[in-house]
């Protein structure tokens, strides 16, 4: 447990820093990625997230579970509930990363990094390709 806590609260960290660009990897303009890199860099934010919440959900869980005094009701609905939600983040996380590029730009001698995503991914309902007879 107290492995869990420790790695929540510095993968917190890291990600929160990231994500609100303290962190300086991706919009430092002197720093130069290529265009592999950038992907790196947005495949590691989104699996710490990812990562991290899952540990927060386990924590959860042991919590409860103990506070319910170790209820097997409880902690079966509560590991259901778990799956059901982590494999719906897995699956999404899985899926944009699957279909998202990365881009290295130089902007007046400065480097940024831009992350491509497909216009389909974010659309609702079933997919049909400009050439599909439909």
């Amino acid at each position: 447990m107290t492995f869990l806590c420790l790695g929540v609260h510095y993968l917190g960290i890291l990600y929160a820093a990231y994500v609100r660009n303290l962190g300086v990897l991706d919009s430092a303009p002197t720093i130069s990625l290529t265009d592999t890199e950038c992907l790196i860099l947005y495949v590691v934010r989104d699996w710490t997230g990812y990562l991290t919440f899952a540990m927060l959900w386990v924590i959860i869980i042991a919590r409860l579970y103990a506070m319910y005094q170790e209820s097997r009701k409880i902690l079966i609905t509560l590991i259901v509930t778990f799956l059901a939600v982590s494999i719906f983040n897995g699956a999404n996380t899985v899926s944009m990363t699957i279909h998202t590029s990365g881009e290295a730009l130089v902007l007046s001698g400065t480097y940024q990094c831009s992350i491509g995503y497909p216009e389909y991914l974010f659309s609702i309902g079933p997919h049909f390709s400009e050439n599909s007879d439909l």
